[in-house]
């Protein structure tokens, strides 16, 4: 039974952050409206159902796994969502425990004078099972390294779709991914994909946001 690190993660993470945003008065003050609270509550309720089928051995199946993987998204997408509304709303003061429980971190000074990254990554596939993907971007001068190189501070993330038997994807077919802070992450995929092929792009970005060139794409059909 294969389950994602990136779903057991987040399904500590969803809680902690739902269970904040219901404590009386944290969301009037974070400008959150009780219609979204709802639908926040609605969709952790749906996220804890499935969840729990999903981690028992008996009802891991293929029905499970894909039922699984819409809610994460779906929820993943609220959060998200929240996140950006409160960053935006200039009338919010954040607090140091508001941060720690919604994983708003304060934004750190820019360092100046830090070169835009002048290599590209090199991306593989290391874990391919159903509904799930693991991939991996290694400094392609030194492969054996798991750590990002000097100066990058993230990992730029875009990819795009195409039929399994016809021809690869034009530039502007692909979407850009959140940054990933770790050399090796997880992509998950609905039954819907199943038989396409994902090609993945990963770039460098050093600590000012700025990009380097971009890898050769990695393609994999999903199973």
């Amino acid at each position: 039974m294969n389950l994602s690190n990136l779903i057991l993660r987040f399904n500590f993470y969803f809680i902690a952050f739902a269970e904040y945003i219901n404590l009386t008065g944290v969301a009037t003050r974070l400008g959150i409206s009780a219609t979204q609270k709802t639908e926040m509550n609605d969709k952790l309720t749906d996220f804890n159902d499935k969840i729990l089928l999903y981690v028992a051995p008996d009802t891991n199946n293929p029905g499970t796994v894909n039922d699984m993987n819409i809610v994460y998204k779906e929820s993943y997408i609220l959060t998200e969502r929240f996140k950006k509304q409160i960053k935006a709303n200039t009338s919010v003061t954040l607090t140091g425990r508001d941060r720690l429980n919604l994983d708003i971190p304060q934004e750190k000074n820019r360092r100046g004078h830090i070169p835009v990254p002048d290599i590209s990554p090199a991306v593989l596939c290391v874990q391919c099972v159903h509904l799930m993907m693991s991939f991996i971007a290694f400094d392609p001068t030194n492969p054996f390294k798991r750590a990002k190189p000097k100066d990058v501070a993230s990992i730029g993330v875009k990819i795009a779709f195409a039929n399994a038997d016809g021809g690869d994807p034009a530039p502007e077919d692909y979407t850009k991914q959140d940054a990933e802070k770790q050399t090796e992450f997880e992509m998950l995929f609905t039954a819907d994909q199943v038989g396409k092929k994902i090609y993945v792009i990963c770039y460098y970005f050093n600590p000012r946001g700025e990009a380097g060139p971009d890898s050769l794409p990695c393609s994999v059909v999903i199973i």
